[in-house]
């Protein structure tokens, strides 16, 4: 049985918040009701691992889960959707309510302790039908007003505007990410190392799963097209950390495309996709 909650911050996990934002929507088009979603991520939290470790930064990921889970409504669902990024369902607002519903979670996240430096959050809002008639374009254009509020200055929230925020794609985009599918290795794998801080002694590794890209374009420039084209879930998912028993000696891969070595490097860890950031 898959598990629908994230097991780090008990809220519901990224595959469960797709199931359940297309069974919300369905709904509202029955009753003709709107629905609003919005997506939040944390800033400069690759500084908080990096100053205070994964485990620090795992209570903190832990206190922001607590924190949005206080601020939503029964019939809401709130999702943990990535390593650092958040996600809010709300049945029935359009993107006014939304609004204020980001603006109380990122003052709430504000409010959360940090050592050395204040927790600050960006936030993008879309709304159906103002915005998107499905699920992958409403999940695409709250990302692009959340690019559009990190641009910004961070620390902000924006509401999806096409004047400001690119979130339309087009078919010949759509055409591009069909044909990468269509290759032999449409997904490639790739392996870096985590490091103690502490210790300097190699404690695991991150398993990224990517589309290839051109050489010297930033991966970000394809993380709207995955989500539109429904394969963020590959990229999206949170990063792996160390684990208390090592896997099985062949590694199984995610897709029967993707290419690994046979064998793992000989430390302790758990494979698991790695999200690309929307930067810091």
């Amino acid at each position: 049985m898959l598990a629908v909650t994230d097991a780090l911050t008990g809220l519901v996990n990224h595959r469960s918040f797709h199931e359940q934002l297309a069974a919300d929507l369905d709904a509202a088009r029955v009753s003709g009701t709107s629905l609003a979603l919005v997506t939040l991520d944390l800033d400069s939290f690759k500084a908080i691992n990096d100053e205070h470790g994964y485990p620090y930064g795992d209570q903190i990921l832990t206190a922001v889960g607590a924190s949005l889970l206080s601020i939503v409504r029964a019939q809401d669902t709130a999702a943990r959707i990535g390593g650092e990024e958040f996600a809010l369902i709300l049945p029935g607002a359009d993107q006014n309510a939304a609004y204020v519903v980001a603006e109380r979670a990122r003052a709430v996240i504000g409010q959360i302790p940090v050592h050395g430096r204040d927790l600050g959050c960006s936030a993008g809002v879309a709304a159906y039908p103002q915005h998107a008639s499905d699920a992958p374009t409403l999940v695409q254009l709250g990302d692009s007003a959340l690019y559009w509020a990190k641009r910004g200055g961070r620390r902000r929230t924006r509401r999806y505007d096409p004047d400001h925020a690119s979130g339309e794609w087009s078919e010949r985009q759509r055409a591009e990410v069909e044909h990468l599918l269509t290759l032999a290795d449409p997904i490639v794998c790739a392996f870096q190392p985590v490091v103690s801080i502490a210790t300097g002694r190699l404690i695991g590794y991150e398993a990224l799963a990517r589309f290839p890209v051109k050489v010297g374009a930033p991966p970000i420039r394809g993380l709207p097209r995955r989500t539109a084209a429904g394969s963020a879930p590959i990229s999206k998912r949170p990063r792996c950390a160390p684990h208390s028993a090592p896997p099985a000696g062949h590694w199984k891969p995610i897709s029967p495309s993707m290419s690994a070595p046979r064998r793992w490097p000989p430390t302790r860890f758990s494979a698991c996709s790695a999200a690309t950031s929307k930067g810091s």
